[in-house]
């Protein structure tokens, strides 16, 4: 998914945690500093503080202490934690569980292909995703995912998010996920990763769920390959030795 100032890109369902006021930041002497991009006030999530409260208090008609009921309601800003430099919060960071696949081999062509691109991703937490105001992919560990195939195809996935900005493409959100999926599926067999049964299921079933968001209008396939294939085309591009100058030769 794509995201921009306040929102993530995730192709995972899990709920991000760990957020913190601003006002527990400065205790712990956390430093944060807005992306440039992101105008003043949309940087944080909003969330509401509700509770119900008792209050003792004086009934002045029977002149005896009665207890009331109130309810308070706030509003904070929070931040997350993967956004306060120094190690002030560390305590509060998702920590690594054991690895899923601890004998992770990596795949030549697969590695090549991302390093090339010269993309920013950082390896931390349990799910993925582009955020697009800070221009970078965040991925779980290797040793998150079961087999190698999903992890390319994750971060292939995710790298065609991060191609939309520089190829100047845009759709909505449902056309969004289809291109990139797609792209995923494309490149991982022009770089022939070993897939698996369970992965082709996978990449079937996530492209059906966004079609049927679209109500199932073909014309919307057809405009997510072309731009799907565009975006392999885009990536891949970055690893691709240029072809040799032919020399003629006299006889």
């Amino acid at each position: 998914m794509d995201g921009g100032s306040g929102r993530v890109s995730c192709r995972s369902t899990i709920v991000q945690g760990d957020q913190v006021t601003l006002f527990t930041i400065a205790n712990l002497s956390g430093a944060m500093r807005r992306p440039s991009d992101v105008a003043p006030g949309e940087w944080a999530a909003k969330i509401i503080y509700f509770c119900p409260i008792k209050k003792t208090v004086i009934d002045e008609a029977m002149g005896e202490e009665v207890e009331e009921n109130y309810f308070v309601m706030k509003q904070y800003s929070v931040y997350s934690v993967d956004q306060i430099e120094y190690g002030c919060l560390d305590h509060l960071r998702v920590k690594d569980d054991a690895p899923i696949n601890g004998n992770f081999m990596d795949f030549a062509p697969a590695e090549r292909a991302i390093s090339a691109t010269e993309a920013s991703i950082k390896y931390h937490g349990d799910r993925a995703f582009y955020r697009r105001d800070m221009d970078e992919i965040v991925m779980p560990a290797k040793s998150k995912f079961p087999n190698e195939a999903d992890f390319y195809s994750v971060a292939f996935h995710e790298l065609a998010h991060w191609s939309e900005k520089r190829t100047e493409w845009e759709a909505d959100y449902a056309t969004s996920e289809l291109r990139s999926e797609i792209a995923s599926s494309y490149i991982l067999a022009e770089l022939q990763v070993p897939q698996s049964s369970d992965l082709t299921a996978n990449h079937q079933a996530y492209v059906k769920s966004w079609l049927k968001a679209l109500r199932n209008d073909n014309k919307y396939i057809f405009k997510a390959s072309t731009a799907a294939s565009k975006a392999a085309d885009f990536i891949l591009a970055f690893s691709k030795q240029p072809e040799p100058d032919l020399v003629e030769v006299p006889f």
